[in-house]
This record gives C-alpha cells, sequence and structure tokens, in this order.
C-alpha cells in the first residue's frame, strides 16, 4: 500500500498540519464541530487540504476527528456518519491528485469522547463504533487508517482492536499529560511496547498533540529506545495555546528546528497538530530537504 511504499523509498515523510486550526482561520466557529463544514462548506475543506499539500505533505488526514456517531450526535449528524466520513475522503482525495506526487489519504479517527466504561459505554461499544467509522473510511477509499490523539490507552485499545477487525492497514498517535502518561496511567514506552506486540501491528506509531514540541521530541526518544524497529510519527502542537480576544493563539515556536530534532530522535514521518498551519508545514519541509 501506499504509505508502506513511501517509507520503504523515502527517509522521512512529511505530515500535514492542524485542520482545526485552519478552519478557525477561515471562520469556523470554535464551538461548532468541524465536520459540519464538510456539509456546509466543502470548498474550504478541500483548500486546507491542498495548502498542507502544496507546502510539501505527503499525509494528508480527513476532516473526520470527530466523525463517529458519538460526536456527531452533538450535531444531530449521527445518521450521517458514513457519508460524512465518505464526503471528507472524497475532498482529501481531490486534494492529493491536485499534485503530480503520491500523497497519503489517512483516514482520521478521533477518541469517541466518551469514557470508556462510564454507564453503559463499554470497550466492546467503543471498539464497535470505531469499526464503523473505519469501514465508511475504507470504503470510500482513505489509504490507511489514522487513529489519533489517543489520550488514554483503553480508547487506543478499542481502536485498535476495530482496525484489526475490519482488517484496515492503520497508523496510531497517542496525546500524553506533562508526566509521559496516558490519562490512564500508561507512559509512552509501554504503549509503543504494546502496539508494537498487537496481532497485526500498526505500520507506524507515535504521538500527536500534547504540550509542544519539546515533550514531543522527549516522548519520540522513550518511544525509539522502546520500540527501535517501529516506523515512528511526530505531529507536535505549537506549544500551548492562550486566548487572546476570543482567539486561541500559539508561541512562536520554530518548528524547522523541531523538524531536525525529532527526526534526530527518530521520528520518520514528521508534521504538526494544533496550531500548525501550511507555512509550518513548508518550513518543516525545507528543514528536512524533503
Amino acid at each position: 500500500m501506499l504509505l508502506e511504499r513511501l517509507l520503504a523509498e523515502r527517509d522521512c515523510l512529511i505530515a500535514d498540519g492542524a485542520m482545526g486550526t485552519a478552519l478557525f482561520a477561515r471562520g469556523l466557529d470554535p464551538q461548532v464541530a468541524p465536520e459540519t463544514w464538510l456539509i456546509e462548506r466543502p470548498d474550504d475543506v478541500r483548500a486546507v487540504h491542498r495548502g498542507f499539500v502544496e507546502a510539501g505533505a505527503d499525509v494528508i488526514l480527513t476532516n473526520t476527528f470527530g466523525a463517529n456517531e458519538a460526536r456527531l450526535a452533538r450535531s444531530d449528524l449521527a445518521e450521517r456518519m458514513a457519508d460524512l466520513n465518505g464526503v471528507a475522503v472524497g475532498l482529501a482525495r481531490d486534494a492529493a491528485a491536485s499534485t503530480g506526487r503520491p500523497v497519503v489519504v489517512a483516514g482520521s479517527i478521533g477518541p469517541t469522547g466518551q469514557m470508556i466504561g462510564a454507564a453503559d459505554f463499554t470497550t466492546e461499544a467503543a471498539t464497535a463504533m470505531f469499526a464503523a467509522q473505519m469501514r465508511a473510511l475504507v470504503a470510500a477509499g482513505a489509504d490507511v487508517i489514522w487513529i489519533e490523539t489517543m489520550y488514554a490507552a483503553a480508547d487506543c485499545r478499542a481502536a485498535v482492536a476495530a482496525a484489526i477487525g475490519v482488517g484496515a492497514p492503520y497508523a496510531v498517535t497517542c496525546s500524553f499529560g506533562g508526566n509521559g502518561c496516558t490519562v490512564d496511567g500508561v507512559r509512552a514506552a509501554a504503549l509503543a511496547r504494546e502496539l508494537a506486540a498487537a496481532a497485526r501491528p500498526p505500520l507506524a506509531i507515535g504521538v500527536n498533540c500534547g504540550e509542544g514540541p519539546d515533550q514531543t521530541i522527549e516522548i519520540v526518544r522513550e518511544m525509539a529506545a522502546a520500540v527501535p524497529h517501529a516506523v515512528l510519527i511526530a505531529k507536535a502542537n505549537k506549544g500551548l495555546p492562550q486566548t487572546v480576544d476570543g482567539r486561541l493563539v500559539y508561541p512562536a515556536h520554530d518548528m524547522g528546528n523541531y523538524a531536525r530534532r525529532v527526526r534526530e530522535a527518530g521520528a520518520r514521518i514528521i508534521g504538526g497538530c494544533c496550531g500548525t498551519t501550511a507555512d509550518d508545514i513548508a518550513a518543516i519541509r525545507v528543514a528536512l530537504g524533503a
């Protein structure tokens, strides 16, 4: 498949930046689910993807982070889950086709937004919810399932079980607190070893979101020591934002410098998360000579 082929051909790949940040800059209300723009303003979503592709991204994530039934229900869109995931893949595919080089369309899978084990939301229910979204993404033509921003190991395990059950190629990135652990107390190294030992391991594992570039670099180092043969992903936030005049403002991190440092730490797929723009992805590409 495409991601494996590119990894075999290239020392490192460039991933995209923050879809939410880009949509907010285009006028999306922070209180509104980004997936609503798949219906209301699809041209804007396509343009964000195209901006990342033109900046040099080899991997772009669909605008489906919250497109599972539980999160979509908050916007009265649960019944349109499959349709919305399909539209999202199509928009990303359009952007990927706008360049003369291969670009991986990764189907984004975020947390369910519910606590596994609370009330009647079981691990089995979470796995089924993840699987339904994954099947919709695969049916629409996503190259790979991209499980991301898993703050809890329990969510990560349910999503991995779903991907294995669906039979789709997949990658996993988790998000860790300042103590280097998930919210349910699992260290990055332990989770990396667990993922690498899965019945069908992910194509790549790593970290996204979090507290900023420095933390991401440290977590990548920890994962590289724990699973030295794994393909590692780094998609750092531009630090922790502050609210200024009702807008989230991120620190002015040098994302090119971050890219060089996290590559040295062991990451092979490098991009950005919250706060990162197409300009940041261009800076990462230049810094890595990609």
